[in-house]
């Protein structure tokens, strides 16, 4: 993983607010405009939640505070990414017997990941 989007990561991780002059120093140091950084990050965060480096918690923490940081106007990739954490953030069955993070945000990952998503 790269030294910005682990600090990325990281300082989500911690609960630690980022700032649209963070994502653009990050972005720059790796050649990318912002979009294509908020992608890089959470295709990065989604690979390593399937291989088991992250955990749900710190790959929702990502995805929800890139939505924010994006105006809630990630595309392609990076949306679906969210999405799919977001689908694992609540019990989908009146029982709560459900595993939203199993049934809903893995499968979804790892579609995109295949390049089955929508976009």
């Amino acid at each position: 993983m790269y030294a910005a989007i682990s600090e990325v990561v990281s300082r989500c991780d911690k609960e630690q607010p980022l700032s649209l002059d963070d994502i653009d120093g990050f972005a720059t140091s790796m050649s990318m405009t912002r979009e294509q950084f908020y992608e890089a990050v959470l295709i990065s965060v989604a690979e390593s939640f399937l291989r088991g480096e992250l955990t749900f918690s710190t790959g929702d923490a990502v995805a929800n505070q890139l939505w924010a940081l994006s105006e809630f106007s990630l595309a392609g990739r990076a949306r679906d990414v969210f999405l799919a954490f977001d689908e694992g953030e609540y019990f989908h069955t009146a029982d709560r017997s459900d595993d939203p993070v199993e049934l809903y945000t893995r499968p979804q990952i790892e579609a995109i990941l295949r390049g089955e998503s929508d976009t």
